[in-house]
């Protein structure tokens, strides 16, 4: 965030060893010559990334991602192709006004000037709608404590104890969730076989649980354990770290997944779904993921 760049993406195997033949941008080009709105996604190239000088041809059928990765670093940057292919990187430090102060004297009219809106004017009479409607039509299932509090214009403090924190004492954890790099956003890449291949750091997940907290519990680094929350359990292996608050343990998500098509060797790892409470906020409809409680032992 500190840093403009630009920066272009290298294959860091050869697609010989794993059986990988096409990319990503393949697909898509190749999709869109077969659904047949080929030029069109070559305009949305030019038009997205602002591409003039070195536009791309819409009625040439054979641009590779190669080609616009090309087109695009030598719009941005200025830089010729040969740059790219040697440093992948361009980029400068940003300073602090740009990073931190960009558009709030404009926004603000200057210094002084109110900055944080600390009451939500858009909630005023909110409530008491959501009350006449509950009496007009007897909806049994609103809850109008809950609504009161989640609909006050002014921040209250229930806004900063959620359900799990005020109503599960007899589970000292929380139970926190978080991405790997190698599974990231997309459940479906537990289908990547070269993620499934390369040994027990991607192809498996585990629970990340500090070390004092770990001693206390008596469990080991690499210890099967249980994960109990007042929705369900789930088995997983402990991994004792020092980065870790003593109260918190975490299990990255997407691994192991109980769908029909899924392969055993894409099921490994530990499905933390489960036994996650479901506490939605009732404005946005978000869930609160970080707030399940939990205990452990040894499985």
């Amino acid at each position: 965030a500190d840093t403009d760049h630009k920066a272009i993406r290298q294959p860091v195997v050869k697609e010989r060893v794993y059986g990988v033949k096409y990319s990503a941008q393949e697909f898509f080009l190749e999709m869109a010559k077969r659904v047949g709105f080929y030029e069109d996604y070559i305009k949305n190239i030019n038009k997205n990334f602002k591409l003039k000088k070195y536009a791309l041809d819409p009625k040439n059928p054979n641009i590779t991602p190669r080609d616009y990765v090309r087109a695009v670093w030598q719009e941005t940057t200025g830089k010729p192709w040969d740059y790219a292919l040697e440093h992948a990187f361009v980029g400068k430090h940003k300073k602090p006004a740009d990073m931190y102060h960009h558009g709030i004297e404009k926004h603000y009219k200057g210094p002084g000037k109110p900055k944080i809106n600390l009451y939500a004017d858009q909630l005023l009479g909110t409530f008491d709608k959501v009350a006449e409607t509950k009496r007009k039509h007897n909806i049994a299932a609103i809850d109008l404590d809950k609504y009161k509090v989640a609909l006050s214009p002014i921040p209250r403090k229930e806004h900063g104890f959620p359900t799990p924190h005020r109503e599960a004492k007899d589970y000292p954890l929380y139970l926190t969730t978080y991405k790997r790099m190698y599974r990231n956003q997309a459940g479906n890449m537990a289908f990547n076989p070269i993620l499934n291949n390369l040994g027990p750091d991607t192809d498996h997940n585990f629970m990340l649980i500090q070390k004092q907290t770990a001693k206390k519990l008596g469990i080991r680094e690499g210890d099967r354990v249980i994960i109990e929350t007042r929705v369900g359990k789930v088995e997983s292996i402990a991994r004792v770290v020092e980065g870790q608050h003593p109260e918190v343990v975490s299990v990255s998500y997407h691994y192991g997944h109980i769908g029909s098509a899924y392969p055993d060797w894409a099921r490994k790892g530990t499905w933390i779904n489960p036994v996650l409470e479901l506490h939605p906020d009732l404005i946005a409809g978000m869930n609160s993921f970080n707030d399940t409680k939990c205990k452990v032992y040894k499985a």
